[in-house]
C-alpha cells in the first residue's frame, strides 16, 4: 500500500555555499598544508555572477590533484591545457550540483521533505553511446543528505551520464514528522522509505521513460525493494547496488566495529572528499534531530539483517543487477555474497573490488566509477 500520494519540485535555492558542516572542514588548513585540497575559492555561476559561489571542499580535492598534474607538465604544453579545461569542465558540474532544489512528498505521514540535486553532463563529455543511456537516479546510504554522495555523483556525471539524486526526510537538510518516524520503526522492512522514493522517482520521470536505478549502502535494499514491484521493474533498465547494506546477517557489534574499520581508512587516506552533515550550521529544530536519530537507529537494525528483497529484483528483460562490494567493507561484508547473488537471481552481475572499503565510492569514486561503467559496456556486448 502506497501511503505517498505525490510529489512537488520547489525552485533552485540560491545559496552562496554548500549550507552542510563538514566536520573534516576542522583540518582545513592541515589538508591545505598537506596538499590535499587547494585554498578556499569561488567560482562564476555566469557572466553576472559578480561574487561567485564557494567551491566545496570536495572539488578543493579535486583541484588539488589536477594541480599537481599540472605542476608536472611542461609549459605551455597541451597537457596543461587539457588539465586546465578538465578544470573548467568539473566546475560546471559543480555549479549544477550546488543548484539543488527541495523536493516535497505529501502523505498521510505528513509532508516529508529532501534536497535532490540533477546533473546533465556538459555536451563535450558526452558520447553516442552515453547519449543512448536512461538517466540515473541514485538513493545514498543511511538517512543521508546528498552531500554524503557528491564526489559520487560529480564523477558520474563527468563521464557523461545524467544523474539525479535525492536525500532522505530524516536526513539533515530534509523534514521529516513523528508519523513517519512511528511508520519506520513499526514496518518489519523499509517500505516508508520505499515508498517515498518511488514518489520522488514518478515526480521526476514519465511513465514510460526508462532509467537507471542505484543504490548506495542502504540506498542498495531500498533499490531491491523497489524492484519487487513490477511498474519500476518495467521502466528500470540497469540497476546497481553499491556495497549494499543488508546484504548478511551481523550482530551490531560487528557492524559497529566495520564503521570503526572504515574510520581508520578514511584516517589513513585523503578523506577531503567526504561530507559528514551536522547540525550546528542548519536551523533545524531539536525535535527534527531527534527523530533523525530515532530514524536512523531503527534503519540501523535493519540493514544488519539479511534483506531477501534482492531474489525477487527484477528490471527489463535483457537488462542487469550489478552488485559492486568491496572486499575491504567490513560495514556491509557484502563480499562474503559474491556467490549467493549470483545464484540466487538471474539477472544478477557482480562487481567486486577486492581492495575498496566502504567509503571507497566518495573518497575514489573515479576508480569506483570507470570499473562499473567498463562491466557495463561488456555487458551490453555480450
Amino acid at each position: 500500500m502506497n501511503f505517498f500520494k505525490q510529489a512537488e519540485i520547489g525552485p533552485v535555492i540560491n545559496e552562496k555555499s554548500e549550507q552542510v558542516k563538514n566536520i573534516i572542514e576542522s583540518f582545513d588548513r592541515l589538508y591545505y598544508a598537506q596538499g590535499k585540497v587547494t585554498h578556499r575559492s569561488r567560482f562564476a555561476r555566469n557572466s553576472q555572477d559578480k561574487e561567485g559561489r564557494e567551491r566545496p571542499l570536495f572539488s578543493r580535492a579535486d583541484r588539488a590533484e589536477l594541480f599537481k598534474k599540472f605542476k608536472k607538465q611542461p609549459e605551455g604544453s597541451s597537457a596543461r591545457e587539457n588539465i586546465i579545461a578538465e578544470a573548467n569542465l568539473r566546475d560546471e558540474i559543480n555549479e549544477q550540483y550546488l543548484n539543488q532544489r527541495e523536493v516535497t512528498v505529501s502523505s498521510e505521514y505528513g509532508p516529508q521533505k529532501a534536497r535532490i540535486s540533477d546533473i546533465n553532463p556538459p555536451e563535450s563529455l558526452q558520447t553516442p553511446e552515453t547519449k543512448k543511456q536512461p538517466p540515473i537516479f541514485l538513493i545514498p546510504g543511511i538517512s543521508n543528505d546528498i552531500e554524503c554522495v557528491s564526489a559520487l555523483i560529480t564523477e558520474v556525471a563527468y563521464q557523461g551520464r545524467r544523474i539525479i539524486t535525492a536525500g532522505y526526510p530524516e536526513s539533515f537538510m530534509g523534514q521529516t514528522t513523528e508519523e513517519f518516524a512511528a511508520a519506520v520503526e513499526k514496518d518489519s522492512g523499509l517500505t516508508p522509505h520505499i515508498e517515498f522514493f518511488k514518489t520522488v522517482i514518478d515526480k521526476f520521470f514519465d511513465k514510460d521513460q526508462d532509467i537507471e536505478l542505484w543504490g548506495l549502502s542502504t540506498g542498495a535494499p531500498i533499490v531491491s525493494g523497489i524492484l519487487t514491484d513490477k511498474t519500476y521493474q518495467e521502466k528500470t533498465k540497469d540497476a546497481v547496488l553499491l556495497f549494499p547494506a543488508a546484504s548478511v546477517e551481523q550482530k551490531l557489534s560487528s557492524f559497529n566495529l566495520g564503521v570503526m574499520h572504515d574510520l581508520g581508512f578514511m584516517k589513513d587516506n585523503s578523506s577531503a572528499s567526504l561530507n559528514f552533515t551536522v547540525d550546528s550550521k542548519i536551523p533545524k529544530a531539536k525535535e527534527q534531530m531527534e527523530l533523525r536519530k530515532k530514524i536512523m537507529g531503527s534503519l540501523t537494525k535493519k540493514i544488519i539483517k539479511a534483506d531477501q528483497n534482492w531474489r525477487t529484483a527484477l528490471v527489463q528483460e535483457g537488462g542487469n543487477i550489478i552488485v559492486v562490494s568491496g572486499g575491504n567493507d567490513r560495514i556491509t561484508k557484502s563480499a562474503q555474497m559474491s556467490e549467493e547473488f549470483l545464484k540466487g537471481n538471474s539477472a544478477m552481475r557482480v562487481l567486486d573490488l577486492p581492495t575498496a572499503y566502504h567509503s571507497t565510492p566518495q573518497i575514489e569514486p573515479e576508480l569506483v566509477v570507470s570499473k562499473l561503467f567498463e562491466l557495463e559496456q561488456k555487458l551490453k556486448k555480450e
